[in-house]
């Protein structure tokens, strides 16, 4: 696969063990998301805080301002989360994860419901699109608190049902 491809990704979502004896070879690309939902039985909301744009991940002032952002946020997220929050370098970042368990008073509503109104795209849409919100909202009090840390440091606000984060030890061709 490294020979192939530059990096190995994974995704957010964890799937019910069914979902591996599925060939997807002869599944429609258009009907692999709707197979890849009904299979999903976790999913791991995730920040991605990376190196600012033209950067560079050595320079000593852009490394402190990565880690102190990943402090910012998951220090955040330990006051609603303390027993649920995971960070991990990512090469030029740190990825933020949420534990999949926190989310299941969700899947368990989206699970229960039977109102077509409610669906599986709806459902993470909103969730997605709340926490993205809450990340825009934290990183602009983060750059006030800090403003020497403004240009050397990004989080992504890019959570949706197809997210991918590189894999953990991910080796570059």
């Amino acid at each position: 696969m490294v020979l192939k491809h530059r990096t190995i990704y994974w995704t957010l979502n964890f799937f019910d063990k069914g979902i591996f004896k599925l060939d997807y070879s002869a599944i429609a690309t258009s009907e692999s998301p709707v197979i890849s939902q009904n299979y999903t039985v976790g999913y791991s909301l995730g920040i991605d805080i990376d190196k600012g744009h033209g950067t560079n991940i050595h320079d000593p002032d852009v490394k402190k301002a990565v880690e102190a952002m990943g402090k910012f946020f998951s220090d955040f997220l330990r006051e609603y989360l303390p027993n649920s929050i995971y960070c991990l370098y990512s090469g030029g970042g740190i990825y933020i994860l949420i534990h999949h368990k926190a989310l299941n008073p969700f899947y368990q509503i989206y699970r229960n419901n039977s109102d077509p109104e409610f669906s599986w795209d709806r459902m993470f849409k909103l969730l997605g699109d709340a926490f993205d919100t809450i990340i825009e909202d934290k990183e602009a009090e983060f750059f006030k608190l800090h403003p020497e840390h403004v240009g050397k440091v990004k989080a992504d606000a890019l959570n949706n049902s197809q997210r991918v984060f590189k894999t953990i030890y991910s080796i570059h061709k």
